[in-house]
Formats: structure tokens, sequence, C-alpha cells
């Protein structure tokens, strides 16, 4: 066993997104108490978005390093997806300081983008200042572009313009802008996803008992 097979993933998991939870309710609950509507509905619009995420340490086995990896990325998908619009509202509420919030966001969309496949795949791509990307925890070398391809088909054609825009410094120019998180019911992919890591942990469960 290695050191991070030793971990418990499912331990750290478990206090990364009950964290996020409990600080969004805080700050909703700050935010009525200053009478601030606005800011407290986002708050709570916040939380909810947070709560599509399933409780994995819930099945009582021990997670995967790949299967904790792969539940951050959808949490790092929300967390991206509502800072962006933390922004957009701000530069609303506030149209003297809106370049500001305009240039954050075109920071973060320049840095990191997240694409749902239909089948419930995330692809998840960072632009290091160096121009390599890192993909899904790995950087984007033609061996991990293979393994990803495998297993995620239906992001094919997506990593191979990564692959181009890598060997010419293009970062994320003419790919798509990435997969918006709208309101607070939970996607088909993000459905189809949880159900696949549920069905999995939930096969591990009864094999354990």
């Amino acid at each position: 066993m290695t050191a991070d097979e030793d971990l418990n993933w499912a331990s750290m998991l478990r206090f990364d997104q009950e964290g996020g939870l409990v600080s969004r309710r805080h700050d909703a609950e700050a935010a009525g108490r200053r009478g601030d509507a606005s800011e407290r509905a986002r708050y709570l619009r916040e939380a909810a978005q947070l709560e599509m995420l399933p409780r994995l340490w819930e099945f009582g086995v021990r997670l995967t390093v790949e299967e904790y990896q792969d539940a951050v990325r959808v949490r790092s998908w929300i967390t991206h997806e509502q800072t962006i619009a933390r922004h957009e509202e701000m530069a609303r509420r506030h149209p003297s300081s809106a370049h500001w919030d305009r240039e954050r966001i075109r920071e973060l969309q320049a840095g990191t983008r997240h694409f749902w496949s239909p089948d419930g795949h995330l692809l998840y791509v960072a632009v290091r200042d160096d121009g390599r990307f890192v993909a899904n925890h790995g950087f984007l070398t033609p061996e991990w572009a293979e393994r990803l391809r495998q297993d995620m088909p239906q992001h094919a054609k997506l990593l191979k313009l990564y692959e181009r825009n890598q060997r010419i410094g293009l970062g994320h120019a003419n790919t798509p802008d990435g997969t918006p998180l709208v309101g607070v019911h939970e996607p088909d992919p993000v459905r189809l996803w949880r159900e696949r890591i549920e069905g999995e942990l939930r096969r591990r469960s009864t094999g354990q008992a």
C-alpha cells in the first residue's frame, strides 16, 4: 500500500465539503443580520449548489485517491463558477469598480476551465505559466492524454485540441468556454457522474459486508 492509498480520503472529502456548506450558511446569516437580502440570497444559492455533491463518506468504505480527486474536481467546478457569478453580480451592483471584477473574471476563465460530457465525465484543464496544461490532476503528456481518452471518449476531440494548443502555446484559445453552473438543480451530467460513483461505492460496501 502506498502512502496515498493509506490516507483516509473519505474523511478529507467530508471535511472539505461540510466546511464549505457551513461557511456559506454562516455568511448568509451574517448578510441577513446586515439587512443585505441580495447577498443573503446568493450565499443560500451557493449552499444549495454545493449540496448537489454526494456525501460519499456515508457508504462506509474507503475512497480511492482517484475517487477523491474526481469529487474534488466537481467541487472545483462549482466553486469556480460561483466565483465568476459573484464577480458578475458585483460588477452590476458597483459600476464604479466593475472593471476590476470583469478583469478578475477574465483571469479565472484564462486559468482554468471545466467541461462536462453528456455521459457524466468532467474534464478539468488548467494552464500553467509555462504554457503546459494540467488535465484532471496530470500533466497533459501524450500518455496521459491517451489515458483520458480511454476513460472519457466523448472528450477525445477536446483533448486533441488541447494537445495542439499546448504544442504551439495557445492556452485555451479556440476551446469552448466551459460548462456553466446554472441554478440549483442537478444537471444530467452531474447526476450521471454521481450515480456511477455511488454505484461503485455501494458495490464495494455490499462486498465488504
